[in-house]
């Protein structure tokens, strides 16, 4: 709902654009740049803090979903302040931490109720860091932890109760599809192991790069343990939200962890160049640079590129009958489509299988991605610009 609300605000004030309406979710995507520089920092070094940022602002998954008009940004944002604040509290014991710890979890709550996961995994890691490494009791830790856990509810509440008011009531929140035994994105617990192992390519593209990276995961441990203890237990809370909930969620809803494990990562890259006495350190730079122009010209930036050909498609659908039926087989085509063809007034569309599309009539238009396959002898090619293709039945 927060991102939602930002969105509001900045197409009434700068108008009814795509930049807009993905305005609010740039804007936090680069406040996360400025703030894994500082936790780099705050945990190693300089070097660390550059190596997270260059590591962060070239990711491909993450330079989708901070440029969409989607709230991943925001969580991400509460993810590493929550982090932050609870590393300072663990560190000095400041009262203004532990205020300020319920205030940005509610803030991360009332963006999207998918916030859970990572506040979990988070008040575990806390919980076991204080008992086992730290200097506080058991009684004090557990203080630390209700009035947390409470002071976040109330104002999670708070936040929400104009929208439980005025809105559906409380059910839309209680019969949420990513916590109530869904099986929209696996079935559980069949699909747990398959789940975290196809994330894995989700996050790190190919096989080469998912074994670097993990390498380079469990190397900190020589560095800086707490890091790894933190992204271990964020993984055991979503495990435990899976198994409670008996529902799978989208791999997106686990985005969060991202920023951890390029920080994990960019401690272990820079404890291996101060190991390194001689020029050879500049080796590994260049080989950075070099990935990820092997990433561009493989393509594998075009996962995440969004739906740039959107304004051409909306012109072209313009230009039809207001009669005709628009099939979408792809899901971000879908979504940004449904949005602005509702706000035209226009056509709403289908979400379908490209290979159980069944026999159309010639008022139905079909789009897809250039790299789907279709039959051809079925249809013709209308429309295409970019990565798009509109499709018709050829009768």
């Amino acid at each position: 709902l927060f991102h939602s609300i930002l969105a509001k605000c900045s197409v009434g004030i700068f108008g009814d654009t795509l930049f807009t309406l993905r305005l609010p979710a740039l804007i936090f995507g680069i406040l996360n740049i400025i703030l894994i520089y500082f936790l780099g920092k705050s945990l190693s070094n300089n070097i660390s803090a550059s190596f997270a940022c260059f590591l962060y602002a070239c990711t491909p998954i993450i330079i989708h979903y901070d440029t969409i008009a989607r709230g991943y940004s925001i969580i991400t944002t509460c993810s590493l302040l929550l982090f932050y604040l609870c590393w300072n509290l663990k560190s000095e014991g400041s009262v203004k931490y532990l205020i300020l710890i319920p205030v940005i979890s509610s803030i991360g709550f009332f963006t999207h109720l998918t916030f859970l996961f990572s506040f979990m995994g988070t008040m575990l890691w806390f919980f076991y860091d204080q008992i086992f490494r730290g200097k506080k009791g058991l009684q004090e830790v557990i203080n630390y932890l209700l009035f947390i856990s409470f002071g976040t509810f109330i104002l999670s509440f708070l936040l929400y109760t104009p929208t439980i008011i005025l809105g559906n009531g409380i059910d839309q929140f209680i019969n949420n599809k990513y916590f109530i035994k869904s099986n929209v994105f696996g079935q559980y617990p069949d699909d747990l192991l398959s789940y975290f192992y196809e994330l894995s390519f989700y996050f790190f593209l190919n096989p080469i790069t998912i074994i670097i990276a993990c390498g380079l995961i469990f190397y900190v441990t020589k560095v800086k343990k707490p890091i790894l203890y933190l992204i271990l237990f964020k993984i055991l809370g979503a495990i435990f939200i899976i198994h409670f909930t008996k529902s799978i969620p989208p791999y997106r809803t686990l985005l969060f962890l991202y920023p951890f494990l390029i920080l994990s990562i960019s401690l272990s890259i820079s404890s291996l160049l101060r190991s390194i006495k001689n020029r050879h350190i500049f080796l590994l730079p260049f080989l950075q640079v070099v990935f990820y122009l092997y990433l561009i010209i493989n393509k594998n930036l075009f996962l995440y590129n969004g739906f740039p050909e959107l304004p051409k498609v909306l012109k072209f659908f313009k230009s039809l009958p207001e009669n005709v039926e628009i099939q979408v087989t792809r899901n971000n085509y879908y979504k940004s489509l449904k949005y602005y063809l509702q706000k035209n007034a226009m056509q709403y569309p289908e979400f379908s299988d490209i290979k159980n599309l069944g026999n159309l009539d010639s008022n139905t238009y079909i789009v897809l991605n250039k790299s789907q396959k279709f039959p051809k002898h079925k249809y013709k090619r209308v429309f295409e610009d970019g990565d798009v293709t509109i499709l018709n039945p050829i009768h």
